[in-house]
């Protein structure tokens, strides 16, 4: 069975992933603002992680924007 998320719920997942996103990005300017030390393979790890975490963060919001277009859909139907 599949757990059932409030609004609230789904304000935090996207809040913790864009906290997620924030820290890849940080983590990234970190590393390139130390250019002399900085090799391929750490801007390849630093890179794929921003993607990854800018890709969670669109997710989340997308889920989250469908869940409260369903409930205002809702919302105008009962109205009606």
């Amino acid at each position: 069975m599949s757990d059932i998320y409030g609004l609230k719920e789904m304000v935090d997942v996207v809040e913790s992933a864009a906290v997620d996103y924030e820290s890849a990005i940080d983590d990234l300017i970190d590393a390139a603002s130390n250019a002399d030390s900085l090799d391929m393979s750490n801007t390849v790890v630093y890179s794929t992680n921003v993607q990854v975490e800018s890709a969670i963060l669109e997710m989340a919001q997308g889920v989250t924007k469908n869940a409260t277009d369903q409930v205002k859909k809702q919302g105008t139907n009962v109205s009606r």
